[in-house]
């Protein structure tokens, strides 16, 4: 943990201790109601971690891949 994250979390709490009981209270209550909210958002955004070499084998890219489309493709013909 770097020093100003911990410097950080030293004068939170140094001031969530300076507060009478019932702020404190009050303040547990607005972190948990914004670890209810952000909760499901959070769990949205972490995936599952990829495997290297899962698929490996299991696909095929054409010789052609790189080359320029037909014009009869652009057209809508093809």
């Amino acid at each position: 943990m770097s020093s100003n994250v911990t410097e950080l979390n030293n004068s939170t709490l140094n001031k969530l201790k300076s507060l009478p009981l019932e702020q404190q209270q009050q303040v547990f209550d607005f972190i948990e109601f914004l670890a209810s909210r952000y909760q499901g958002s959070q769990s949205m955004i972490s995936k599952p971690s990829r495997i290297m070499g899962l698929f490996e084998g299991k696909g095929k890219i054409s010789e052609d891949f790189n080359e320029p489309l037909p014009d009869d493709f652009w057209s809508g013909q093809l």
